[in-house]
């Protein structure tokens, strides 16, 4: 898999919070041998670290979106009152043909494990989101 962040940008003063945000978007599409997917994940700073992975069952595959509180800097480092929105593009090849059902999924349990102190529960509030599920037809 190719997994990129192409663009980000920081919201700030944006009169709500990251959780506030409604479902962020996604697009899945078939292509010769794979899919190609690419959408907009919301994080709260610029700083934290976007990755993704494959995981496969006989039915489903799943592209889960990693959000990971940046070991690079300690703390936020876009400062409160706004968060930051990473457009991300992935590629999936040596897909078999046929109709595979695709599911995308921004997981944000590393900000859950990434608290700033054992007292900061408030990054636990980032629940993660399916914010596409589609079956394509691979060729």
């Amino acid at each position: 898999m190719d997994f990129m962040v192409t663009h980000s940008d920081r919201v700030v003063d944006a009169g709500s919070t990251l959780t506030d945000l409604p479902p962020e978007p996604a697009i899945v599409e078939a292509r010769a041998g794979g899919v190609e997917a690419h959408g907009v994940i919301a994080a709260p700073d610029e700083c934290d670290d976007l990755r993704a992975r494959v995981e496969s069952t006989d039915s489903l595959l799943i592209l889960r979106v990693v959000v990971q509180g940046s070991q690079r800097h300690p703390g936020a480092c876009g400062g409160p009152g706004g968060f930051a929105l990473l457009q991300w593009h992935a590629r999936i090849d040596r897909i078999e043909s046929g109709r595979h059902r695709i599911r995308i999924l921004y997981d944000y349990r590393g900000l859950r494990a990434h608290a700033s102190s054992k007292i900061d529960t408030g990054r636990y509030a980032y629940m993660d989101r399916i914010v596409a599920d589609r079956t394509v037809m691979v060729k």
